[in-house]
């Protein structure tokens, strides 16, 4: 499995689901302290580097800006092993 479409599918998703949150409609958004991940309102752990400090931030780019934040490395390295 190859990193680069997995990621596009990823941010698909993610963004749908970002888009019918209503903060998101002001820019905010749920983002880990430690790498700047944009996080889903059920995830306790960030899916990029697995840091738990995730608290409400703002993005004033919104969901174009969102899509940038949204790597995922930790769950596609998780996907591997």
């Amino acid at each position: 499995m190859d990193y680069e479409p997995w990621l596009e599918r990823q941010r698909r998703f993610r963004l749908k689901a970002l888009a019918q949150a209503p903060e998101a409609a002001g820019g905010r958004f749920r983002l880990c302290a430690g790498c700047g991940e944009v996080c889903l309102c059920h995830e306790t752990a960030c899916p990029n580097c697995g840091g738990q400090r995730i608290a409400w931030g703002v993005l004033p780019g919104g969901l174009q800006e969102a899509a940038g934040c949204i790597r995922c490395q930790k769950r596609f390295a998780g996907l591997k092993d």
